[in-house]
């Protein structure tokens, strides 16, 4: 069994459709997702349309309160580029979320984790580093006894890559969210919106 850690963003929606499309059953695949208090809940609704339209198990952890200090919570100004995004690091997030899916890949008798970081987010996001994702596949191997792995297959492609593999899969874009705001409609103009457009044109 493999547990998708899933945000409803462009990356991780595609991550969804190629362990799908190497799997085979989609009775194999279960989704993680998480409600930490972001300005942009509205990816919630992307990920459960997703996991309901593939009829996948589930599972939603509230961890509103865990973490501070980043535009995406509301305790820093939101950047308007996708030059500097560093306002936008929630310190130890991967971590957490990594954390939480393995305890439950260890009970519940996961052979897999994954998670949809991916190359672009290097520069800014300690917790997308290679040494760190390292790090986690170790310390989860060892903690599960060499049962469960972290797999993170993206991470050394770009988000134009992650959308061109996506094409591949017949992922519609028009069904999973970028923005870091927490509007109705995607804004067009904050960091992670631009990374998006470019990422698609």
């Amino acid at each position: 069994m493999k547990l998708v850690i899933l945000s409803g963003g462009l990356d991780s929606v595609v991550l969804l459709h190629w362990v799908l499309a190497n799997s085979e059953s989609n009775a194999d695949v279960d989704t993680i997702m998480f409600d930490y208090g972001q300005k942009h809940k509205k990816e919630l609704v992307y990920a459960k349309y997703w996991t309901q339209l593939f009829n996948l198990g589930s599972m939603v952890y509230d961890l509103n309160g865990m973490f501070h200090d980043s535009a995406l919570l509301g305790d820093r100004a939101m950047p308007y580029n996708d030059e500097d995004m560093s306002p936008t690091v929630v310190p130890g997030r991967n971590m957490v979320f990594i954390s939480v899916a393995a305890s439950r890949a260890m009970a519940d008798g996961y052979s897999s984790i994954y998670i949809g970081t991916n190359k672009d987010d290097r520069k800014v996001y300690p917790d997308c580093r290679f040494t760190f994702l390292e790090g986690m596949a170790t310390a989860l191997y060892k903690a599960s006894e060499g049962k469960v792995s972290l797999e993170y297959p993206f991470a050394n492609m770009t988000k134009k890559q992650i959308v061109e593999l996506g094409m591949q899969l017949n992922v519609d874009f028009d069904k999973t969210w970028s923005c870091y705001l927490g509007g109705d409609k995607q804004c067009g103009v904050c960091g992670a919106c631009q990374s998006r457009i470019k990422a698609l044109s």
